[in-house]
């Protein structure tokens, strides 16, 4: 508002002043930052990968917008964003994460989008955020942050049989151990055990397993299977079964790398061998013990009869 005046008379004091008005235009700061939960992590562990836009004015913010873009060595696995809508890549696949917050984000308020992702191979790997909202900002900014993708350990197989001596057609208990040295549980683990000739799953074989996934084992078959397994963060799960066989020396053997997986290498440390041991006779009676073990059978028969 402008006023204008004299030192002599105005006959019109009405016309002495005048207002003009200008719009400013509003504008809202925001400030992004994104961070890793871990500097390291196995390939197929999933990290998170948080990334905060709070608004410092000095007007409210419209549908606020954050992005959290995964480089294609990252597979998404799942998001958290409260009271924003979101768009996301398939799981396991890399790309943008696009989360929307409708409305008014007020100067002080803070947006948050976290993603859960893992990497599919080893190596440095970049995840990247920005944001944005219809208000304009006078600073727009984004951030990035790196990890160092590791590659994971291979599992170990071992087997043993107990007892590990049976006479000709005894059973002894296959038990095979899958040991994951991994911070993540192995997942899919799957082998195939294929016995040497005499040697085959007892009627009935039982088997079982602390795997999960699918064994099988047939009775009289000469093989034992585990597929889909997984194997414990950190820990060992084991598969069993019942065997029998004719006399005989027996090395069972699962050759290196036997032992497969969906995120880990195959098995080294050479091939898995057990020995099973199969010696002796069924104990028979000779002709003469045959006779004298009749004679004493009739004679308590004949004395169970007296007593009646």
């Amino acid at each position: 508002t402008a006023t204008a005046g004299a030192a002599s008379a105005d006959i019109n004091l009405v016309n002495n002043s005048a207002t003009a008005a200008t719009i400013v235009g509003a504008s809202a700061d925001l400030q992004l930052t994104l961070h890793a939960a871990a500097v390291q992590a196995e390939i197929g562990v999933p990290v998170a990968f948080t990334a905060s836009s709070e608004n410092h004015g000095p007007s409210d913010a419209q549908d606020v917008q954050i992005t959290i873009t995964l480089d294609a060595s990252l597979g998404y696995s799942s998001h958290t964003a409260s009271g924003a809508s979101c768009t996301t890549p398939a799981s396991g696949a890399g790309g943008a994460i696009v989360c929307t917050w409708s409305g008014a984000t007020p100067i002080g308020m803070t947006r948050t989008l976290q993603v859960l992702a893992s990497a599919n191979a080893a190596g440095t790997r970049t995840v990247a955020a920005s944001s944005s909202a219809t208000t304009p900002d006078p600073s727009p900014n984004g951030d990035a942050v790196t990890f160092e993708a590791l590659a994971a350990t291979a599992p170990s197989i071992a087997k043993a049989f107990q007892p590990p001596t049976i006479l000709p057609f005894g059973t002894s208990t296959l038990t095979i151990t899958l040991t994951n040295p991994n911070s993540f549980a192995i997942t899919g683990a799957t082998f195939t055990d294929t016995y040497p000739a005499g040697l085959t799953n007892a009627t009935p074989a039982n088997p079982s397993t602390t795997c999960g996934g699918t064994v099988v084992a047939t009775n009289g078959g000469g093989s034992l299977a585990l597929t889909g397994g997984t194997i414990p963060a950190n820990g060992s799960c084991v598969v069993n079964v019942l065997v029998t066989a004719t006399p005989g020396n027996y090395a069972n053997v699962i050759p290196n790398g036997g032992l497969t997986s969906a995120n880990a290498p195959p098995s080294t440390g050479g091939a898995t061998t057990a020995a099973l041991t199969v010696g002796g006779e069924i104990p028979t009676l000779s002709a003469g013990m045959l006779a004298l073990l009749s004679v004493l059978l009739g004679t308590l028969a004949l004395i169970a009869i007296r007593r009646v």
